[in-house]
């Protein structure tokens, strides 16, 4: 089952579909926020608005409602054909922008709806149009999308303008145009096939579905509930397209009971608009309180946890919005089996607790913003309405727990492959991850957010704790005797879902968001801190910092003179390790030159395998070769491998460099290495890397084995 979720998930209508919905988030929330300032269920507060602003007091949060969910229907049209042209133009690397396709699919929807005497209705440009706007979004942007990757269709132009917008619109022109004629051709085949209010006569047959039952049961009770859900699970608004059933059907028996119980008998009626309202969807459809519980309990910090808690607020009035397009509900395969489902099981178990007398019927009516446990009282006259939703709630959420934690399950899935997506394209060199319209890019906007986020709490962090997102970690360097030669520092970045971020990515991404400099300001004064306290406590040796050639800025010398400066340290304390990337460019080696002058080591990264020369040697005065890992790797297959190694630690030892090998793991590889002439090794054999304090007593423990073999620590 989880494979079929996954693969439904990942289809990429769906996928577009779902991020086109959660694009809307801001303009539902605005919404909501209008729903609830007009339909507030106090009494005192609807007479204070009234005697405060008049009698058109609710006109604010009725315009905010016309801006936001009386469109929705285009507002989602809109966003989800976006989506789609965006995924399509970055998988296949076409230039085309993303406004068009939804350029093409607003005027596909005009062209297809009913618009009588020229007044475009507001009743299907709201939730209740959700259904038919969605297929007109997948369906008109996969046709633009397939008309344009078609060449025939596409028209070649040579532009003069500096504007790349003129070739595109004259690219999009012949597939934007035959897309809007074919909508505007099955308009006219409705048309003349009688039907000019497609919209209109969709709902009237989904009406007609659950047919003219003169009477409520459970089998009718549990109908409405599943076939309302059903058609929320599609996009459609199920309560609207219920509403005949629920006024026939539902709304009668609560004043039959009204009258029986005025005439001192007992209600008959179990089933009336009120007992669903109030006990079968507490939060909204699908009794979405149920599902927010769940999500709030059973999941870490997640996206999905923050729409759910920002959704809890509003679900005590019964508006669900934000959940139902945030989460989203809608085409979901993870959520539409409880989504359907917990509601009909909260109707067996009202029916069962009203049936066996625990709960009374539901003999009064309550505005359907009433929070839960007070509509509960207010709709059956006991305390027992309101335990029964207690227990309701419990029940729901036990519900939808085991739909929660196989959806957080994909959900973490999809991040790690996307994240390894993401690592694979920062190893291959490519750039601009964060303009890409794929998963890729949608993980590397939001981790660049993340990171600078983290960035900046770190750098405001002054009693610098060692368990935040973002910290350093040092590995230390051991010498052939046993002493400690130094330690390297190590960028660590801890995401609260997808863990440990690899380095390389982190400073990709902070190079792609501008705050590589930041970041490289926060690693070198945090570790120069970190020092000055090893020093102060007996520990002196050499630190080591890692230089991407995007961190060396012009004041980069400025500022290493002012932290040495700022913790007392000695300049030949501090070592700066740097590629031959970023020696090979005249600005670097003219930074390289003012932070040799400040009396820092300067160190060479990955020295073996690229273009090293004798030049580098010389020119940057270097104190330190680090081998290439793949030399180190490979020392115990690879005869070449040895062959280049001892070359370099013939050098080195020539030029009076010490040379250091990392990635030794294992005792043969450092047995090796020694008989080649490395004699500074740094790798898992030795440590792994540490936090500062576990650094410290790392050290102490090897000053105590130096002293019990007799050998004198340094």
């Amino acid at each position: 089952m989880f494979t079929f979720f996954d693969k439904v998930s990942e289809n990429n209508l769906l996928r577009a579909i779902r991020r086109g919905l959660i694009l809307i988030i801001p303009i539902v929330m605005a919404g909501s926020f209008a729903l609830v300032i007009n339909n507030f269920p106090v009494r005192a507060y609807q007479e204070f608005m009234f005697l405060a602003f008049g009698d058109t007091w609710k006109n604010l949060g009725g315009y905010i409602w016309q801006g936001t969910f009386a469109i929705l229907s285009m507002v989602v049209l809109i966003s989800i054909s976006y989506s789609m042209t965006e995924a399509y133009a970055h998988r296949t690397n076409v230039d085309l922008h993303p406004f068009f396709g939804s350029m093409v699919a607003l005027a596909c929807y005009v062209a297809v709806i009913y618009i009588p005497e020229n007044a475009m209705p507001l009743q299907f440009l709201g939730a209740l149009g959700l259904f038919i706007a969605i297929i007109i979004a997948a369906l008109s942007s996969q046709i633009f999308i397939l008309l344009h990757a078609f060449g025939k269709f596409r028209m070649r132009i040579y532009s003069d303008s500096a504007d790349q917008t003129v070739g595109q619109s004259l690219h999009a022109l012949f597939p934007a145009v035959i897309t809007i004629c074919i909508f505007a051709v099955i308009h006219l085949i409705f048309d003349s096939a009688g039907v000019n209010d497609m919209q209109n006569a969709m709902y009237e047959q989904f009406r007609t579905l659950f047919g003219d039952t003169a009477d409520a049961d459970l089998g009718t009770a549990l109908g409405f509930v599943l076939l309302s859900h059903l058609f929320w699970i599609f996009g459609l608004h199920g309560t609207n397209i219920m509403e005949p059933v629920v006024n026939s059907v539902f709304v009668p028996n609560l004043e039959m009971n009204r009258v029986a119980l005025a005439q001192g008998l007992a209600p008959t009626h179990m089933y009336s608009k009120e007992f669903f309202d109030v006990f079968v969807f507490p939060g909204g459809s699908g009794a979405s309180i149920c599902l927010i519980l769940a999500i709030i309990f059973l999941t870490k910090r997640t996206n999905t946890r923050q729409i759910a808690i920002i959704s809890s607020i509003p679900s005590i009035f019964n508006i669900n919005e934000i959940l139902i397009y945030g989460v989203p509900i809608v085409l979901n395969p993870f959520f539409a089996v409880p989504f359907i489902l917990t509601p009909a099981v909260l109707t067996l178990t009202t029916a069962a607790a009203m049936s066996i007398g625990l709960v009374p019927y539901v003999t009064a009516s309550a505005n359907w913003t009433t929070p839960v446990l007070l509509s509960g009282f207010m709709t059956t006259g006991s305390v027992s309405g309101s335990l029964l939703q207690i227990f309701n709630i419990f029940v729901g959420a036990a519900c939808y727990g085991p739909f929660v934690i196989l959806f957080q399950k994909h959900k973490a899935r999809e991040g790690q492959n996307a994240l390894n997506g993401l690592t694979e394209c920062v190893l291959a060199g490519m750039q601009n991850l964060t303009a890409r319209g794929d998963n890729i890019g949608n993980l590397a906007r939001g981790l660049a957010i993340a990171l600078k986020e983290d960035l900046q709490t770190a750098m405001a962090d002054t009693e610098e704790k060692q368990d935040g997102p973002l910290f350093l970690e040092y590995q230390p360097q051991i010498k052939s005797g046993g002493n400690l030669h130094g330690v390297e520092a190590l960028l660590r970045w801890k995401h609260p879902q997808l863990g440990m971020i690899p380095p390389p990515v982190t400073v990709a991404l902070a190079e792609d968001s501008g705050i590589e400099d930041l970041l490289c300001r926060w690693t070198l004064r945090r570790s120069f801190r970190e020092l000055k306290n090893w020093n102060e406590k007996g520990l002196v040796t050499i630190l080591s910092v890692n230089l991407s050639p995007s961190q060396i800025s012009d004041d980069i010398a400025d500022f290493v003179s002012h932290e040495l400066s700022g913790n007392a340290l000695d300049p030949n304390l501090i070592e700066l390790e740097v590629t031959e990337q970023l020696a090979l460019t005249t600005a670097s080696r003219r930074r390289l030159a003012q932070l040799k002058e400040l009396g820092v080591r300067l160190a060479m990264d990955d020295f073996g395998m690229g273009h090293s020369s004798l030049m580098y040697l010389k020119e940057f005065d270097l104190s330190t070769l680090k081998l290439d890992g793949v030399l180190v790797k490979d020392i115990m297959d690879s005869a070449t491998s040895r062959d280049i190694i001892m070359s370099i630690a013939h050098l080195a030892d020539a030029s009076g460099i010490e040379l250091i090998a990392e990635y030794v793991e294992t005792r043969e590889q450092s047995d090796m290495l020694r008989s080649l002439g490395v004699h500074i090794y740094q790798g898992y054999l030795y440590s792994k890397p540490l936090l500062p304090d576990r650094l410290f007593i790392y050290w102490e423990g090897l000053r105590s084995s130096m002293l019990l073999h007799g050998r004198k620590p340094q």
